[in-house]
């Protein structure tokens, strides 16, 4: 019974650990992260986000489709040893390298017909220079996968704020020199650079010249169904963006997505605090009797947060657009306050449950659970 009691305190312990530095990294990160949109707001047009939203859809699916779930793999799936792990590691690594390059290039080539069909032909270079940032993004996934495994979130904790802080050392200096969309561009693959740099300087694991195509045939039927609901979250997403570039113009869609991506930052600065760490620790604990227990109170503590900030976003969105984007987005208003009402419900009836399924390693569930949601929202 004592080292039953102790084992319990050990887990307690690990997770306020893990909870105050992914908590004290996501706080500092969504408090500067606001701050450096408000004036970046303030500088540069809605055309100019519109631009970048674009973008950001563009690198957003293919980064899925080359991590292909191996990241979470690594986190959840229980090794015999750590030559397995690593062999794994190594496997995921240069899988992950391989498809991003090859993507990119591909990209590139076809840059003009990519750009056309998101709306706007123009977009073309700028969509192959942005997607320059996930060959970065892939060097560093599996380090930031082993980390979160291992509740490792001090470093990651380090590079959240290293990235963190570059919109306010390179992007809004370009914004004032430039004043166009190549300053949030220029900021989004400087921030992938800061962190590959930071992690890899923390992560004791290096990758070595190791690849099996049977260990990746075991892992992709492992990660299948967490690519699908991948994929799936990522058309929940950013099919309002598709719609928005389609019907109306840059301006429009920055004005939209600008004003989603401010209310998912401030509502994130708690939720995204404590999912990774969630997600660690209940897979750890996916047989134990105090799983559902754990889960249960997180979720309570989420309830009684979110709740009040959505509501109160939504009648004081007029007051909230003012503070946030200043006198040239009066037309987010209406977005806002929707935004945030939306959020604060989807998080508590979706997103932290998902974590859960996702520990239990049912991922299965949750891609025909997001098919159901986007059949409703077409």
């Amino acid at each position: 019974m004592d080292k039953e009691r102790g084992i319990i305190d050990k887990k307690s312990g690990t997770i306020q650990k893990s909870l105050i530095w992914s908590g004290g990294s996501e706080i500092a990160v969504k408090l500067i992260v606001p701050i450096s949109n408000m004036i970046l707001a303030r500088i540069l047009t809605p055309d100019d986000f519109g631009v970048l939203a674009v973008c950001n859809m563009v690198i957003s699916f293919i980064d899925i489709i080359t991590d292909a779930g191996f990241g979470k793999y690594l986190v959840q799936h229980d090794f015999k040893d750590d030559n397995e792990k690593d062999r794994c590691a190594n496997v995921s690594f240069w899988s992950n390298l391989t498809l991003s390059v090859i993507i990119w290039l591909i990209v590139v080539l076809n840059r003009v017909s990519i750009a056309g069909l998101l709306g706007g032909k123009e977009y073309s270079t700028v969509i192959s220079v942005a997607c320059m940032q996930l060959v970065f993004t892939s060097v560093v996934s599996i380090q930031m996968g082993l980390l979160r495994r291992d509740f490792q979130f001090k470093k990651l904790f380090i590079a959240r704020i290293g990235v963190a802080i570059v919109p306010l050392v390179i992007t809004v200096p370009l914004a004032f020199v430039t004043r166009s969309y190549w300053a949030l561009v220029i900021g989004n693959i400087s921030g992938s650079v800061v962190n590959a740099i930071i992690l890899t300087l923390n992560s004791s694991w290096r990758p070595r010249l190791f690849y099996s195509l049977d260990l990746l045939k075991q892992m992709f039927s492992f990660s299948f169904w967490t690519l699908c609901e991948a994929l799936a979250h990522w058309l929940i997403f950013w099919i309002d963006t598709f719609i928005v570039g389609q019907m109306y113009s840059s301006y429009y869609l920055g004005i939209y997505k600008n004003s989603a991506n401010m209310i998912m930052s401030l509502i994130g600065m708690i939720t995204a605090a404590l999912s990774p760490v969630l997600l660690s620790v209940l897979s750890r604990i996916k047989n134990d009797n105090e799983f559902y227990d754990i889960f249960l109170h997180i979720e309570k503590v989420v309830v009684y947060v979110l709740f009040p900030i959505g509501i109160g976003v939504f009648f004081y969105r007029d007051t909230a657009t003012e503070i946030l984007f200043g006198n040239q987005w009066k037309e987010a208003a209406n977005i806002i306050g929707a935004w945030a009402l939306m959020m604060a419900v989807s998080v508590v009836i979706y997103s932290f449950p998902a974590e859960a399924y996702k520990a239990k390693g049912i991922p299965k569930i949750l891609f025909f659970g997001l098919l159901s949601k986007i059949s409703f929202r077409v």
